[in-house]
């Protein structure tokens, strides 16, 4: 029986490096794992900066439930993309997150497009209605913000809170009467337009 002495050097040369081919393998396969984009976690922040944007361009009567769901939906891109970062370096494979991923960090500048192509495009006939202003708020954070809060035109609603600027809100005192225009929108989510005074 031959022993490996009998195996001529070159041959068992050979063989070796067939064995190191072999070893290093793993590590060239590690190297071929899905990675995600390095560009993708700009996507939610450009969403929600597109979406505060756009309601303020074009505020939809549901102004708070846009704000809140695309600022909920950027904290849950957030962490969900610094997850998947961690164990990308950690060296871990990443494919099994996508392409969830990506779908919920671009879901809000999905938002920010529909609130924009909604107004942008909006070519129809304004609505005006007559409305009391029943009180008038203001709101402290970074900034002030000023609300007057209406009766409503909309048989499914008993008021109406308008968002206004600091010289809408001074020509108003409560019980003052207002005439509110709202638009249609392009892609039927109603828009507030101009609020001013009844002359």
């Amino acid at each position: 029986m031959a022993s490996y002495r009998d195996i001529p050097a070159t041959m068992l040369e050979v063989r070796l490096k067939q064995g190191e081919s072999g070893l290093a393998q793993p590590e060239a396969f590690g190297e071929r794992r899905y990675r995600m984009n390095r560009w993708l976690p700009i996507a939610p922040a450009a969403g929600l900066i597109g979406t505060m944007l756009a309601i303020l361009i074009y505020p939809p009567l549901e102004r708070s439930f846009y704000s809140v769901s695309v600022f909920i939906l950027f904290v849950i891109c957030i962490l969900l993309v610094s997850r998947v970062q961690k164990k990308q370096r950690r060296g871990e494979d990443v494919s099994g997150f996508f392409p969830m991923t990506t779908w919920v960090a671009l879901i809000p500048l999905g938002v920010a497009a529909v609130l924009l192509v909604n107004g942008g495009l909006d070519r129809s006939t304004v609505e005006s209605h007559r409305v009391v202003v029943m009180q008038k708020t203001v709101r402290h954070g970074k900034s002030y913000s000023y609300y007057l809060e209406t009766s409503s035109w909309r048989a499914s609603h008993s008021s109406e809170e308008l968002q206004v600027s600091y010289t809408v809100f001074q020509h108003f005192q409560t019980n003052d009467t207002a005439i509110v225009e709202v638009h249609r929108g392009a892609l039927g989510i109603p828009w507030l337009g101009t609020v001013r005074k009844k002359s």
